[in-house]
């Protein structure tokens, strides 16, 4: 059971602190107390699991806040399964295939990203669906082609000597390097997964996001496998997690707390 505390036990080290944050979806004013909260130094990594964009308001303000912070302290964006989204909605050529991927898309929390890009979301559907141009030639504002464009480089996990970062919850009894895409960006939680104790076959700890919990709090399958999800689109938390100390540390619009095991 997890137990709110009020001081922010500093376990910074030589080489600097890790940080993983989960599912963002969107919400800017989270994000900016939580990073308040952590205080990031130079030396100090903070690693997203993606699923930056859709559901909340200002997923545009998402990405370009995590940009900055390249400047500030050490940052990996991983790719979540609302990235794929966008991407596809994007790049793809095909007029019927781009259409279907928009409109897939905005059922899923698009049209709020899209918003936050200053476009009417209906009025893009039918450029979408009506237009035979390629998609370079839409009209498109630049800073989404750029942040498509970032999104399509970012890795879909990383891999410590001590843990597995990755946005959903991969197969247990399978190398991650072996893994489809499809488990690593959208695999729930399975009952196959408490048969193997929750506990991957490398012995790392999986600290991954992608399957929101209801009650608002990150939960641990077991000491090795943790997820940071805490459903911020419905919940209003934020959830990340010191890394060497195993600390939670939550951010809602307007405060933040630090949770213990």
């Amino acid at each position: 059971m997890l137990n709110q505390i009020t001081n922010n036990k500093n376990h910074s080290a030589i080489n600097g602190r890790t940080f993983a944050i989960g599912d963002i979806h969107g919400h800017h004013l989270e994000l900016l107390n939580l990073i308040h909260a952590i205080a990031p130094k130079q030396k100090d990594t903070l690693i997203f699991l993606g699923d930056y964009i859709d559901r909340g308001p200002y997923s545009r303000a998402v990405i370009d806040e995590i940009i900055a912070l390249q400047g500030v302290c050490q940052v990996i964006m991983l790719k979540g399964n609302h990235e794929v989204f966008m991407v596809d909605a994007f790049t793809t050529e095909n007029l019927k295939s781009r259409h279907n991927s928009t409109n897939s898309w905005m059922q899923y929390g698009g049209i709020e990203t899209l918003q936050s890009y200053g476009l009417v979301p209906y009025e893009f559907l039918a450029q979408q669906l009506l237009s035979d141009k390629p998609t370079a030639k839409l009209d498109i504002p630049n800073a989404i082609r750029e942040h498509v464009g970032l999104i399509q480089t970012l890795p879909i996990y990383h891999i410590t000597d001590t843990h597995i970062f990755v946005h959903a919850s991969p197969k247990l009894d399978i190398d991650i390097e072996d893994q489809d895409e499809e488990y690593l960006l959208w695999r729930k939680i399975s009952k196959r997964d408490a048969a193997l104790n929750y506990v991957h076959k490398s012995g790392k700890t999986i600290i991954c996001g992608h399957t929101d919990q209801e009650d608002g709090m990150p939960k641990k399958l077991s000491n090795k496998n943790i997820v940071i999800d805490s459903g911020c689109y419905k919940t209003g938390w934020l959830t990340a997690i010191d890394v060497d100390s195993g600390q939670f540390i939550q951010a809602s619009r307007d405060s933040y707390r630090w949770l213990d095991v």
